[in-house]
């Protein structure tokens, strides 16, 4: 249970801490590469793929703090019932939009791992690529459900039910 929790918690702060501090690493190795006229393709790639994961998990990491992209301006001056209306349809058509993407990620790597292709310099397979969309939305998918529930539960306690 604790094991959970803490996952609940931390699970994408340390992902994208680690893949920041990768990130970080090979460009940082890369820059000093090109100053000593040493070439080292694999950090380019590496860190463009590190970066990808930390945009998707990052997704997940804002709809969890509540700092997605979205307009609320409607919510703020309209009506409270009606902005409410209007956050419900903000996040349930952001839900779909997310379960889409995790479907179509999912349906892209089965196709890679069917008909593999290699990345340019380490010959890996794109599918460790591509599987960043699959889990990013659902990170996402998952966290916008639980903002959903709790948006619900903290609805009904303000109009006393239990």
């Amino acid at each position: 249970m604790k094991l959970i929790q803490f996952l609940d918690k931390w699970l994408e702060e340390i992902l994208i801490t680690c893949l920041m501090g990768y990130f970080v690493v090979a460009i940082v190795y890369e820059v000093i590469a090109r100053a000593a006229g040493i070439s080292a393709p694999w950090t380019e790639e590496t860190a463009r793929y590190a970066f990808i994961w930390m945009t998707l998990i990052g997704c997940a990491a804002a709809v969890k703090f509540g700092n997605h992209v979205r307009v609320n301006i409607l919510e703020m001056y309209l009506p409270k019932n009606v902005g409410s209306v209007i956050y419900w349809i903000s996040y349930t058509v952001f839900l779909i939009f997310c379960g889409i993407l995790l479907v179509v990620g999912i349906q892209v790597c089965q196709g890679l791992m069917e008909w593999p292709q290699k990345t340019a310099v380490l010959q890996v397979n794109t599918v460790w690529v591509y599987a960043s969309l699959p889990v990013g939305m659902f990170l996402t998918c998952f966290r916008l459900i639980q903002s959903m529930v709790k948006a619900f539960i903290g609805r009904g306690k303000e109009k006393g039910e239990s």
